[in-house]
């Protein structure tokens, strides 16, 4: 029996649940690199990223004392990337089972090394490179999905009606709310002034 191993990390998602349900805009998009970036002193601690990641990578940390919450996760060492650097994991990987580079050079490398270990593990495959838009870190995987605890197929069909609906829906409500406030204010004073009058 074969040891399995897997980092795991945020996977950086192209099509990225964690990014659509953010409401802070904490979690975006790096605009050179892509990867899924993560601004702290913006998160306000809701916790729908890592309700909606399909493979419940951001975890929230607390503080002791105050109870309120923070997202954390992998940046893929966005500080050391944009300065043309690897990220620390693959610089400080002694038996080079990481590797960092462009996706289609990895996709192929990935696929390569696949092809070379499937005679001695043939449910081997390379797990990421056509699921959400391609994820940023693709693994060689040899055996299937499953055994790793990753969805095969993973999706977030509920991020996007949490972003498409129930957001909107929510802000919606806010400014109806407002505008309840503002109404009721405005018929108050004009009764105060009727008073007044008669």
């Amino acid at each position: 029996m074969d040891w399995l191993f897997l980092k795991r990390g945020c996977f950086h998602c192209t099509e990225a649940a964690c990014v659509e349900v953010c409401p802070t805009m904490a979690l975006k998009h790096h605009p050179s690199t892509g990867n899924v970036t993560l601004e702290p002193e913006l998160c306000n601690g809701c916790g729908y990223c890592s309700q909606f990641c399909p493979f419940q990578i951001p975890r929230l940390d607390s503080n002791v004392l105050t109870g309120a919450g923070k997202s954390a996760k992998c940046n893929f060492c966005q500080d050391r990337v944009v300065n043309g650097r690897k990220p620390a994991c693959v610089q400080t990987c002694t038996s080079g089972a990481l590797s960092y580079g462009d996706f289609d050079q990895m996709a192929a490398l990935g696929e390569a090394r696949v092809k070379a270990i499937k005679p001695r593990h043939p449910a081997a495959s390379l797990f990421g490179a056509d699921i959400l838009g391609g994820l940023g870190q693709i693994y060689v995987l040899l055996d299937h999905p499953e055994v790793y605890k990753l969805p095969r197929n993973p999706t977030y069909a509920v991020a996007k009606a949490w972003q498409e609906i129930v957001q909107p829906a929510a802000e919606l409500s806010f400014v109806a709310g407002l505008v309840g406030v503002a109404v009721a204010y405005v018929i108050a004073r004009r009764n105060i002034r009727m008073e007044d009058v008669e």
